[in-house]
């Protein structure tokens, strides 16, 4: 699945004027979904700068205008960004359930846009590759299927650290974000065979930042 996407800019403002490059993208996955009864959605790249958590912002506003419930779920613990483009504070979130100092529904904010929930990092802890393994987590991630209707995940950078990985494996599907003209043939490759090995499902391909002139 290949689609053109403007270059992101820290402005949530922005996100509204590509809903139609990521409604295409939302039908184009609701075909998997709808096959294997996917919840969440665990959206990857090969390396920082390619678009991943725009469009994860993008994809969670596309589902969330068709009236699903969405959460969008910050799970980069290395270099979390969802907060900012909500102008928020990052003291309070996913880490802080992780480490049981605040419950679900302490950690889960409201956003402007109907039916869109997100959840930050919250301050990071140590080990992070470790708070995502636990049974803490899997615990989240039913009580967030249960409430629900879709789950979208940032990720770190997946070949950089294995935590993109673990919850690759821990989501219904994966989609590969990658910018045009910067990753590799062998690069992706690499990834496509690590998230195999993590018996995470591929669902789809997003090629980003492609100018008129590749095109």
């Amino acid at each position: 699945m290949t689609l053109n996407m403007p270059k992101s800019k820290d402005n949530i403002e922005l996100l509204p004027q590509v809903d139609d490059v990521f409604m295409n993208l939302k039908v184009n996955l609701d075909f998997s979904i709808k096959k294997h009864g996917m919840q969440s959605i665990a959206v990857v790249s090969t390396s920082p700068g390619e678009g991943r958590t725009t469009s994860c912002l993008n994809l969670a506003l596309s589902y969330a205008t068709s009236g699903k419930k969405v959460v969008l779920l910050d799970a980069d613990l290395r270099k979390p960004a969802i907060h900012s483009w909500f102008n928020d504070s990052n003291q309070l979130g996913l880490c802080q359930y992780l480490t049981k100092l605040n419950s679900s529904n302490e950690i889960l904010k409201n956003t402007r846009f109907p039916n869109l929930t997100y959840i930050p990092t919250g301050y990071t802890q140590m080990n992070p590759s470790g708070l995502l393994s636990s049974e803490e987590f899997d615990r989240l991630m039913q009580e967030l299927k249960n409430r629900f209707d879709v789950i979208v995940v940032d990720t770190p950078p997946a070949l950089k650290y294995i935590d993109a990985k673990i919850m690759a494996a821990k989501c219904d599907g994966v989609l590969l974000v990658m910018e045009c003209g910067k990753v590799k043939p062998g690069t992706a490759l690499k990834l496509k065979e690590e998230l195999a090995h993590a018996e995470a499902r591929l669902i789809g391909t997003l090629l980003n930042k492609v100018s008129k002139k590749s095109s």
